[in-house]
């Protein structure tokens, strides 16, 4: 379980204590649940967790990021656009709610670590300096990083310096995610668009993309109507909402927002 933050010791509410009764029906056990202070530090908490820097956001009205955290989604949008909108649907989820932004460059450091362990011959040039282990101190392998969080983001282009293997190990990536029956998202940008002179294109990844939703700053909001007819766009497995239901509180949107 997550540590709570220390409750607000001037809330009215609680007073300091972080909990407050909920109403029961006569002669049952009594219970008490979050105070807000406590829940709105707990979200923003998530927030920074799943992704540092997310909760200075410029806060939205409206996402078509919202009712999408169960998809597959490939997503080509500015920085300002997709963290706007990330944070529109980080914040109305709650703490338990397990988001993780990664890159492709956090990608291959796991990848990496995981064959220096095995002895094998490692070339690449973002990670072959004299005197530098490629071994990650969070992630000993591809799938520690990869396997847990209940939404996987994949932020394309941080990778600078061109290794062979990118591809098949962002394909690894969400094939093992797919496996799983977790959603992940793909995120590249108009200035570096996932085509052929990326250096995370392959041929077989592209295929593999082909169905899944594609999201721009055009895009409309998913349609709330009768989904019958239509082809899914959803993991390969049965998925469920985080535990807890969506969270929504106004106080935490900024102005104007919703």
């Amino acid at each position: 379980m997550k540590e709570l933050p220390p409750a607000n010791p001037d809330c009215p509410n609680c007073k300091g204590q972080g909990m407050v009764p909920v109403d029961r029906e006569a002669n049952t056990p009594p219970a008490v649940q979050l105070c807000k202070c406590v829940l709105h530090l707990s979200i923003l908490k998530n927030v920074e967790r799943g992704m540092r820097g997310l909760t200075r956001a410029a806060p939205i009205e409206k996402s078509v990021l919202l009712e999408r955290p169960n998809e597959n989604l490939w997503i080509t949008a500015p920085k300002e656009w997709f963290f706007s909108h990330l944070r529109h649907v980080a914040i109305r989820n709650p703490p338990s709610w397990a988001f993780l932004v990664k890159s492709d460059a956090d990608l291959m450091v796991a990848w990496l670590a995981s064959a220096a362990l095995k002895g094998h011959e490692i070339y690449d040039a973002d990670f072959s300096r004299e005197g530098y282990i490629p071994v990650s101190l969070a992630h000993m392998t591809l799938v520690d990083l990869i396997e847990p969080p209940d939404l996987l983001i994949i932020r394309l282009g941080i990778k600078a310096a061109r290794n062979q293997a990118m591809p098949e190990v962002l394909m690894e990536t969400l094939t093992h995610r797919a496996h799983l029956g977790r959603p992940s998202w793909v995120w590249d940008q108009p200035s570096n668009p996932l085509t052929t002179d990326h250096l995370c294109f392959s041929p077989l990844l592209m295929e593999f993309l082909s169905d899944w939703t594609r999201i721009t700053p055009n895009s409309q909001p998913a349609s709330k109507t009768s989904t019958k007819g239509r082809k899914k766009k959803a993991p390969t497995a049965k998925t469920e909402a985080p535990s807890g239901g969506r969270v929504t509180m106004s106080s935490m949107t900024g102005k104007g927002s919703k």
